[in-house]
């Protein structure tokens, strides 16, 4: 896939990457169907593509929210806490039940949309 880009500097890079994950993610979600367990690559390209989609925690919050992530749990969200920490506290809660998996799926398909 070729994307255009203003400048090879590392931000330009990223931007591919994420667009590479988002096209990967959302043929693993057609893939997947409703099985039980998510193979771990899969969660980190959503987890990876969720951290380099939204620059700011705001805009992250208010698309977890978007994506059926409890209230309570965002509103833990300490400010200290940076974006990478939260999701890495997240996903692992995410992946246990099947309401989480249905989430963690939710967001494959609408960071792919983006």
């Amino acid at each position: 896939m070729a994307v255009a880009c203003p400048s090879p500097d590392r931000r330009c890079a990223d931007l591919i990457n994420v667009e590479w994950l988002l096209d990967r993610s959302w043929c693993l979600v057609y893939n997947l169907g409703m099985t039980d367990k998510l193979p771990p690559y899969f969660i980190d390209l959503v987890l990876d593509a969720a951290l380099k989609s939204f620059w700011t925690k705001k805009v992250l919050q208010q698309f977890l929210r978007r994506c059926d992530v409890s209230e309570q749990f965002i509103a833990i969200w300490t400010p200290e806490e940076s974006k990478r920490e939260f999701l890495y506290r997240l996903f692992p809660l995410l992946e246990k039940t099947n309401k989480g998996k249905s989430v963690i799926k939710l967001m494959a398909t609408r960071l792919s949309e983006q």
